[in-house]
């Protein structure tokens, strides 16, 4: 329940995020019009490189925002060549080699131009109760390589698979590590080249499972269908949420309330 709460905040505050940037857009173009009017370059130079400044350091995640925000409307026509649809073909027969079961229907795939340093992202959409993957397909394939763009396929495939339940808790750090660890674990039982991307995450990933003995298949089949109490056993608490530490602490509190009164 605070998990979902939390993930709701987060919506809200995107929406936030927005306005304010718009809201901070408008009086500095406002300022610009008056200076430029009242012929006071320095005034006007000022504004222009707030808003510059602005801009340069929202860019990524306004552009993100707004893409989530229209995707209805964006997206709805969309059309994918042979090749985008032969390589989302291919990633979801990669995870289905290591379960069969896995289903993919509620999970929706967009393909967006994104900078060149981002293959793709998840977002998951709790308002509209949507599972949403967005790749980055032609500069996926120009700049790197095919292989490179199933990997990012598979890879946001396996963030929308792990949030189909509500109770993924994952702090982002750990997140970014798993998901990159079992991507490179499918594609190379798949035989297909990978490159790694997230190299500290996954480093992160190795040791604890190293330490841990953790089965790499369970593990997996435990993340796909996000089970907390698995990764609870080993996970330092650190990598989860505040939201599930909040419900931990409640659960055991009033579990060791009810066994109190049981003795008593």
């Amino acid at each position: 329940m605070l998990v979902q709460l939390e993930k709701r905040i987060k919506s809200i505050f995107i929406t936030l995020h927005l306005l304010i940037i718009f809201l901070l857009s408008y009086v500095l173009v406002k300022n610009i019009i008056s200076a430029i009017i009242e012929k006071n370059i320095i005034a006007a130079t000022i504004n222009i490189i707030f808003i510059g400044i602005l801009y340069i350091i929202n860019i990524r995640d306004i552009y993100i925002e707004i893409l989530i925000k229209i995707k209805s409307i964006i997206f709805k026509f969309q059309k994918f060549t042979d090749e985008e649809l032969e390589i989302i073909e291919e990633a979801k027969n990669i995870i289905k080699s290591a379960n069969c079961n896995v289903n993919f229907s509620n999970i929706h795939i967009h393909k967006v131009n994104l900078p060149k340093s981002i293959g793709g992202f998840f977002y998951n959409d709790i308002i509209h109760k949507e599972l949403d993957v967005f790749i980055s397909f032609k500069k996926n394939i120009k700049y790197f390589s095919k292989e490179a763009c199933i990997q990012s396929v598979v890879h946001e495939l396996l963030h929308a698979l792990s949030h189909q339940t509500k109770n993924y808790c994952l702090i982002l750090f750990i997140n970014e590590g798993l998901t990159e660890y079992f991507t490179e674990w499918l594609m190379e039982n798949y035989g297909i080249k990978n490159h790694r991307v997230y190299i500290y995450n996954v480093y992160t990933v190795i040791d604890l499972f190293s330490e841990n003995n953790i089965c790499v298949e369970n593990a997996f089949l435990n993340y796909i269908k996000f089970n907390p109490e698995f990764f609870n056993t080993f996970l330092p608490k650190e990598y989860f949420s505040i939201s599930y530490k909040i419900e931990q602490a409640l659960y055991n509190f009033f579990k060791t309330k009810n066994n109190t009164k049981k003795y008593q």
